[in-house]
C-alpha cells in the first residue's frame, strides 16, 4: 500500500471507532441516485481517462470495498434503496 493511499485511509478516513466518512452517502446526478463508489465506476468505464489514472482509481475501489464498506447504490438495502427514489422522484 502506498504512503498515500495509507494516509488517506488511517488519517482521514478511519477512526479507531470506524470509519468516520460514509462512503455509502448517496447523492442525485443527473437526476439518479449514486454513492462514492457508483462515481469510481464511471472513472473506471470512462475512455477519456489515463490507463495511469484507471490503476489509481481502480486501488481506491478495492480500498474503499474491502477497507471501508463502501456499496454502489444498486448494493444497498432495498429498503434503503427506495427511500431516496421515493424522496427524489417527487
Amino acid at each position: 500500500m502506498s504512503k498515500l493511499y495509507e494516509e488517506l485511509l488511517f488519517d482521514e478516513l478511519y477512526l479507531d471507532d470506524g470509519p468516520h466518512i460514509d462512503l455509502n452517502a448517496v447523492s442525485i446526478i443527473d437526476g439518479k441516485p449514486q454513492t462514492v463508489m457508483d462515481y469510481i465506476e464511471e472513472q473506471l468505464a470512462d475512455p477519456a481517462n489515463t490507463a495511469g489514472y484507471k490503476r489509481e482509481v481502480a486501488s481506491l475501489k478495492e480500498m474503499f470495498r474491502d477497507e471501508l464498506g463502501a456499496k454502489k447504490f444498486s448494493e444497498l438495502p432495498k429498503a434503503e434503496q427506495q427511500k431516496y427514489i421515493k424522496h427524489f422522484s417527487k
